[in-house]
C-alpha cells in the first residue's frame, strides 16, 4: 500500500476472496496463498493485527531486494486519533476493533498440504469502547433502546498518512462505570450492523 495513494478497504460481502502473501527470509522467499481470516485494530495503541490461514507453499531460493522503497510517513502514521459516536467526540482511552472471522478448510488428500482451500464462514464484527462520560449523552439508554448508531474513527493528520474508519451502525452493550483518577469512565461492547441491504460494510478503512 502506497502512502500517497487512496487505499479503501471494505469486507468482502461474499466471504470468498482470499489473498496471495509473501515475505523474503534469509535469502528465501515464503508464500502463503488462498488466505483469509480477520483483522483486529487497536485504535489507541495504533496497531493492526491481522491473522491469517491458507495454502503453505515449501520456501524457494530468492535473490534479495538490492534497494527496497519504502513510503515516508512523517509524522509516523497513527498519530492523534478522532473519534466520533452519534455525532458526538468523546475522550477515548480505548479503542478496539474486531471482524472475528470464521476461517473453514476444505480437505485434500492428494494435495501435499492436506487441503484445497479456506474461506471465511462467518464474520462477527465487535468493538470495545471505553469513553470518559458525558453528561449531554444517556449511552445507557441508548444501550436499553438498542440504538444502533454511526462512528468514525481518524488517526493521523498529514496528507499520505490519515487513515479513516467509519462504520454504519454500531449497536452498544451495557456500559459499566469505571472511575479511573477521580475520572467517571465508561466501557462499553459493542456489535457492528450490516447495513440496511444487508451489505457487509460495517466498517470502510480509508487511506489518503
Amino acid at each position: 500500500i502506497n502512502a500517497s495513494t487512496s487505499v479503501v478497504y471494505t469486507p468482502d460481502p461474499n466471504q470468498k476472496q482470499t489473498i496471495t502473501c509473501t515475505h523474503e527470509l534469509g535469502g528465501m522467499l515464503y508464500k502463503l496463498s488462498g488466505a483469509c481470516g480477520s483483522c483486529e485494530r487497536d485504535y489507541i495503541a495504533r496497531r493492526f493485527t491481522v491473522t491469517l490461514t491458507g495454502k503453505y507453499h515449501a520456501p524457494v531460493a530468492a535473490a534479495a531486494t538490492a534497494s527496497p522503497v519504502y513510503d515516508s510517513t512523517d509524522p509516523v502514521m497513527g498519530s492523534g486519533i478522532g473519534f466520533e459516536l452519534n455525532s458526538v467526540n468523546p475522550l477515548v482511552s480505548n479503542l478496539v476493533c474486531s471482524d472475528n472471522g470464521q476461517i473453514a478448510e476444505r480437505v485434500n488428500h492428494n494435495d501435499d498440504t492436506g487441503y484445497e482451500c479456506f474461506m471465511t464462514t462467518k464474520h462477527s464484527a465487535s468493538a470495545a469502547v471505553t469513553i470518559e462520560e458525558d453528561s449531554t449523552v444517556k449511552w445507557e439508554d441508548a444501550a436499553v433502546a438498542g440504538t444502533a448508531y454511526a462512528w468514525t474513527v481518524v488517526i493521523g493528520t498529514v496528507s499520505g498518512n490519515i487513515l479513516t474508519t467509519t462504520g454504519s451502525k454500531m449497536q452498544l452493550g451495557q456500559p459499566a462505570r469505571d472511575p479511573e483518577g477521580g475520572i467517571q469512565k465508561l466501557s462499553m461492547t459493542c456489535r457492528l450492523h450490516d447495513s440496511a441491504a444487508g451489505a457487509k460494510d460495517w466498517e470502510t478503512i480509508t487511506q489518503t
